[in-house]
């Protein structure tokens, strides 16, 4: 499971599934997007985020808004793989921003 960064598309990651696939035919890739919010970071424009961010200098202390339901999109992700049999110790969650 690939989780994009601010503004992007799973789509735009998919391109990297076909050459991790051919070299290892095993594996399962998910590239979910994230839902449209305003971003404050960003005048308020609404755009994929998995959390609204309000400031770069404070991000230490921000309080995240979204990121609960963003976790919640992640853990029922993760809870359909072990659903479809795969053992959850061979899931990986990884991200790019």
């Amino acid at each position: 499971i690939f989780l994009h960064g601010l503004g992007d598309t799973g789509a735009g990651w998919r391109d990297i599934a076909g050459p991790l696939t051919r070299e290892m035919p095993f594996l399962k890739c998910h590239f979910p997007t994230a839902p449209q919010m305003p971003v404050t970071l960003n005048f308020g424009m609404t755009m994929t985020a998995w959390h609204d961010i309000k400031d770069l200098k404070t991000i230490d202390a921000e309080d995240f808004k979204g990121l609960d339901s963003s976790k919640q999109v992640v853990a029922d992700l993760i809870q359909e793989q072990i659903d479809a049999g795969i053992p959850s110790d061979r899931i990986v969650l990884g991200g790019f921003s």
